[in-house]
């Protein structure tokens, strides 16, 4: 059994060494391991009612208030606000507005290339007449460029876009029926973006692993059942790995630790209430290792209070701890700490 450390009203970002980056509402703080000291790192300013509302469980959750992704570039941060991309410049205490022309309510992920080359996202929105979809791109947070446009009916929506090491180039995700689900690649920062693989919900995907011989692929879909899958760059088989409870939103790899999560997407396939995590040493053999309950809130009202939730925070650490956070689940939110070598050992056995 892994033993877990709950702490309420923090929101967990990322890992970096000997700290970890948190949120209270709309102020970033470095705390330590043990979370017994912190420092402000800088504050957004959304309005006094949305600031006040971000520090709390059902405002943050009805409102989709507060910081849903900070990442580093270029000795400051970018992130994301509901609305707008924000940016905060090494030495200042505040996070700007810098971009906002985009549709829908926020992307999902923002990618920062290799060396702090460029920032990238795709707009995520319900886009009910498949109209275009665009990805932005920018090299210094001030003018952001259509980098990339979809045509007309060829997708939903941009889910993500991960860059890979292995092959030097930029994996974009996209949905949502199957003609529409895929997996595409830029080697020449998107001035052409091939389509690799698409018809299937098996490459369905909100986030993926990247690994030298292929992609690790958990589905988010509502129409089939979930599963793991590696997607094989040789010759473009997919192998399941490892069936999933529900839709995957997350997937990540922490000081060599594979995660993968799932929410509480009710569908006539997905009736588990609960968000899981699974785990993994090598990315080829899974199991779940933690079982987080829904909250309250009845499964059809999700789309209001959002799904239960679990991420598991980035980074890699000098101390003993996997940190992650829980949301709308028993308890209500909170930031959770597991002892690294605990779950080592859990995944040996």
């Amino acid at each position: 059994m892994l033993n877990i450390s709950i702490h309420k009203g923090i929101t967990p970002l990322f890992v970096k060494g000997e700290t970890i980056v948190c949120a209270l509402g709309n102020e970033l703080f470095n705390y330590s391991l043990n979370l017994k000291k912190r420092k402000s790192v800088g504050k957004y300013n959304a309005g006094f009612l949305k600031n006040v509302l971000a520090r709390t469980n059902f405002g943050s959750r009805i409102g989709r208030l507060g910081f849903h992704s900070v990442k580093e570039f270029r000795g400051g941060l970018i992130g994301i606000q509901k609305g707008n991309i924000v940016h905060k410049v090494e030495f200042s205490a505040i996070f700007e507005n810098v971009f906002s022309d985009f549709r829908g309510s926020r992307p999902l992920n923002i990618c920062v290339g290799p060396k702090d080359e460029a920032i990238y996202f795709g707009e995520y929105f319900g886009n009910p007449k498949r109209s275009t979809v665009k990805i932005f791109g920018s090299v210094d947070t001030k003018v952001w460029d259509i980098v990339y446009e979809f045509e007309a009916s060829s997708i939903r929506h941009v889910h993500g876009i991960f860059y890979d090491k292995f092959r030097n180039g930029y994996w974009v995700l996209t949905g949502d029926s199957n003609e529409e689900s895929g997996l595409w690649f830029t080697n020449n920062k998107f001035k052409t973006l091939d389509k690799v693989y698409l018809g299937s919900q098996k490459t369905r995907a909100v986030e993926i692993i990247i690994k030298e011989e292929g992609l690790i692929v958990p589905m988010d879909s509502p129409l089939a059942l979930n599963s793991i899958n590696l997607f094989s760059i040789k010759d473009h088989s997919i192998k399941h790995l490892h069936d999933l409870n529900g839709s995957a939103f997350h997937a990540v790899v922490v000081d060599g630790i594979h995660f993968i999560t799932t929410v509480t997407e009710p569908s006539e396939v997905n009736l588990d209430k609960t968000a899981n995590v699974y785990a993994s040493l090598d990315g080829m053999s899974w199991r779940c290792i933690s079982k987080f309950k829904k909250d309250f809130v009845p499964i059809n009202y999700q789309w209001l209070t959002r799904y239960s939730e679990i991420t598991i925070t980035p980074g890699d650490s000098k101390g003993n701890y996997i940190f992650g956070h829980a949301r709308a689940v028993r308890g209500g939110c909170f930031l959770f700490r597991w002892k690294k070598n605990n779950l080592m050992q859990l995944l040996k056995e």
